[in-house]
């Protein structure tokens, strides 16, 4: 098995899929809206060092606005990152509970077959299958968050 998968994986350089979750800024906007017009009105009845305080309030939760309203929501995705080491490296480094993490991290599966003939070695019943993530998944995935925005 070590020599199966140093073959097709041992020289790829390591990547780490993140799933990054959505934010939605929309109520934080809402609040924001509501302080910018309590502020407001208190600013009419206020002169001096109050109303200069109350402006400098009111600057910084415009500013903050002004930000969330460029991208009021975003949705969830998924990044790819590249690390420094190989597949080959980490697995080399890894004991049998890190190789079989290695192995689950690249949605591989191994299984040995029955033997077939007079002792046939294991390493020739093995076979190495790559499982593909479920892209209905995560269309589902999708397709809930939209239905909350």
């Amino acid at each position: 098995m070590d020599k199966e998968f140093r073959e097709r994986f041992g020289m790829f350089r390591r990547t780490q899929v993140v799933r990054v979750a959505g934010v939605d800024n929309r109520p934080e906007i809402a609040e924001l809206e509501e302080t910018v017009k309590e502020l407001s009105t208190r600013l009419t009845t206020l002169r001096g060092t109050a109303a200069d305080a109350v402006a400098s309030q009111l600057q910084g939760v415009s500013d903050r606005l002004d930000a969330l309203r460029i991208k009021p929501i975003v949705p969830p995705h998924i990044e790819e990152i590249e690390l420094d080491t190989t597949w080959g490296e980490d697995w080399d480094k890894a004991d049998a509970a890190g190789r079989r993490e290695i192995l689950l991290d690249l949605n591989v599966r191994v299984s040995v077959g029955a033997p077939t003939g007079w002792r046939r070695p294991v390493s020739e019943r093995l076979t190495f299958e790559i499982r593909r993530p479920d892209p209905e998944a995560d269309a589902l995935m999708e397709a809930a968050h939209q239905a909350n925005l």
